[in-house]
């Protein structure tokens, strides 16, 4: 697929100029329910918090955040800049976020755009309510090494109340095998199962075709043979892309912006396709017990979604639940239909099913979240 996929530089040499940090603070407008704000909310001796925005990235996708800024996009980060030990330098600002996000061995970069690292000893104007990652559409973001080597957070979870309006770009494409389509894990039409999206700030920076190729490879779940894996800009096109072909998702019109122009996901070679993994024995699975009179059953792979769901209610996904999926209240949900049991530790029955949601995860969701769509396309309650 053209050159070798690139990744970030790494760290600059020489510490990144930064101005001086404005300790006069006036009156500014009381946050709205976006994040921004809005005309008429000024709210007198009110100041504005100074919050630092950023994204956790590894080299083939966004890493959800311990920290997260809203309820709908747990892949945006947001800490206090005040928190942050002074000297305001890149080491200190990776200190603690790493500390709160449980990685080691990471990256930092001053914006989404930007092509090398910052050094340790750079100066970050973090308390500018102009500097790096002030504003959510803005963001700093880190690169982490080994994103499988996560500890425990050194912090307790923040409470997330907001939703973000603006968590709603996705890259659109259909995926193909060499003999025509064939179903995407990122459907989100079951009329139209070939045709799959990712949330556009999932792909991790440099924003080419060589970081969106491992990020769909990884939305699909196959391997990552570069040399039978093809991307195309739409379907009309004749070429597939380079992997150094920019792909600009950060402005309002890139490949695959629409439905109805989505980009081409080729694979070429079938044994590229990761196989199913052998049956594990029902006492593998979290929840399990052996004094457990019905037994939890295993998570299975949806081969196909037939039904559309609607969630009525938010649901986070419990660190002892790891195969329930975490929704939000609106989203639109695919499954099978089949309602399936689980038991968890505590010897408790919960009925519900396995679903998907636009970004391809999978996992079980309760009964009581759910709404499901009727045949005029209105949504009813489960009872």
């Amino acid at each position: 697929m053209g050159a070798a996929p690139s990744t970030p530089a790494t760290p600059a040499t020489t510490p990144v100029a930064t101005s001086p940090v404005d300790e006069t603070r006036t009156p500014v407008e009381a946050p709205a329910k976006d994040g921004k704000g809005g005309a008429g909310s000024e709210v007198p001796n009110t100041f504005r918090p100074r919050y630092l925005y950023y994204r956790l990235y590894q080299a083939d996708g966004a890493i959800e955040s311990r920290s997260p800024a809203y309820l709908n996009d747990h892949f945006l980060g947001r800490i206090l800049s005040k928190a942050v030990t002074p000297p305001h330098t890149a080491a200190s600002l990776k200190n603690y976020i790493c500390k709160i996000e449980g990685f080691s061995g990471v990256n930092i970069y001053s914006s989404l755009t930007s092509p090398t690292a910052l050094n340790d000893g750079a100066r970050i104007a973090i308390m500018s309510y102009s500097g790096p990652g002030s504003y959510e559409k803005e963001p700093m973001f880190l690169l982490v090494i080994s994103a499988e080597r996560r500890t425990s957070s050194g912090f307790p979870q923040p409470s997330v109340t907001l939703e973000n309006p603006a968590n709603s770009q996705y890259i659109h494409y259909r995926f193909y095998n060499q003999d025509g389509e064939t179903p995407s894990k990122a459907c989100f039409d079951e009329e139209d199962t070939a045709l799959g999206r990712i949330l556009a700030l999932s792909i991790a920076p440099p924003f080419n075709a060589a970081s969106l190729t491992r990020r769909l490879v990884r939305a699909e779940g196959i391997n990552n043979n570069s040399k039978s894996l093809q991307l195309f800009e739409n379907i009309s096109s004749d070429e597939p892309m380079n992997d150094s072909d920019d792909i600009s998702i950060l402005s309002d019109r890139y490949p695959g912006y629409t439905v109805d122009e989505p980009m081409a996901f080729i694979i070429r070679d079938s044994s590229s396709l990761i196989p199913e993994s052998p049956e594990v024995p029902t006492v593998q699975y979290p929840g399990y017990t052996a004094d457990d009179a019905e037994p939890m059953e295993p998570p299975k792979i949806l081969t196909r979604f037939l039904f559309r769901f609607k969630a009525i209610s938010s649901f986070e996904s419990p660190q002892d639940h790891p195969t329930w999926l975490r929704v939000v209240k609106g989203e639109n949900l695919t499954s099978d239909g089949v309602e399936i049991k689980m038991v968890d530790f505590r010897k408790g029955t919960f009925n519900g099913y396995m679903m998907r949601n636009s970004a391809g995860e999978e996992g079980f969701v309760l009964y009581c979240n759910l709404g499901r769509f009727d045949s005029h396309n209105r949504i009813s309650i489960l009872t």
